[in-house]
C-alpha cells in the first residue's frame, strides 16, 4: 500500500449494520486504486481510498502486477464501472 486516505462523514455505533462497497480504478502496470464507501442505510459514514502497488519483497522493488491478478481486477472493474 502506497497511500491511504479516509474521510469520516458521520458517526457509527457498536451494533450498527454497515454496508461497505468497494470498486477499483486507475489500473496500471504496477499499481491500482481501491475506493471504499461505508454507509448505514442512506447515511454516508466514511469514504476511503488506497493506492496499491505491487512489490517484490525478494528484489526489494516495485514490480508488475501478476497477469492473472490484472485480468481479475479488469473483470471486477468492468462489472462495477
Amino acid at each position: 500500500m502506497r497511500r491511504l486516505t479516509c474521510d469520516y462523514r458521520a458517526e457509527a455505533f457498536l451494533g450498527d449494520t454497515l454496508d461497505i462497497t468497494l470498486h477499483a480504478s486507475d489500473l496500471r502496470r504496477t499499481a491500482f486504486t481501491l475506493h471504499y464507501r461505508v454507509c448505514r442505510g442512506a447515511t454516508l459514514i466514511a469514504e476511503a481510498t488506497t493506492e496499491m502497488v505491487a512489490f517484490d519483497y525478494t528484489a526489494r522493488k516495485i514490480t508488475a502486477l501478476p497477469p492473472a491478478f490484472t485480468a481479475a481486477l479488469t473483470r471486477l472493474h468492468g462489472e462495477t464501472a
